[in-house]
């Protein structure tokens, strides 16, 4: 896990015309993935008033890991997100277990504590069995 040190804003212009007054505390959660769009997701929410408080970046995770695992919640208890982007999957994309990963799906959502969030599907590179439809 690593914690983004306190940096001046960069000098990208709101995404918005309107302004957005809720502030939100951001977390990353995801596998490799994730440090693709970490320091991406970093300069956006400077630039809309937003604060990336952590980015998980779990290599080789899948949401058996996500699910069962208590390190998530210790995360969330810790960070206080206000709002969550999850990017894992990649790495079950040819898992056929749909039962399971509906089941592994809703075990994380009660994990994430209620915090709005956004799930970002793993890159599509070819045929997805069951991770997508699972997690949607």
């Amino acid at each position: 896990m690593e914690e983004l040190a306190s940096l001046p804003p960069p000098s990208i212009p709101s995404d918005s015309l309107a302004s957005d007054s809720t502030h939100h505390r951001i977390l990353l959660l995801g596998d490799s993935e994730a440090g693709g769009i970490k320091n991406v997701l970093n300069d956006y929410c400077r630039s809309n008033g937003h604060k990336l408080v952590a980015t998980v970046e779990w290599y080789s995770a899948t949401s058996v890991n996500f699910a069962r695992g208590d390190t998530i919640s210790k995360i969330i208890a810790k960070y206080k997100p206000t709002y969550i982007f999850v990017l894992f999957g990649l790495n079950e994309v040819l898992a056929r277990d749909a039962a399971n990963r509906r089941a592994l799906a809703r075990i994380f959502q009660k994990r994430i504590r209620k915090v709005p969030y956004a799930w970002i599907g793993p890159t599509n590179w070819g045929q997805d069995f069951v991770v997508t439809d699972a997690f949607r």
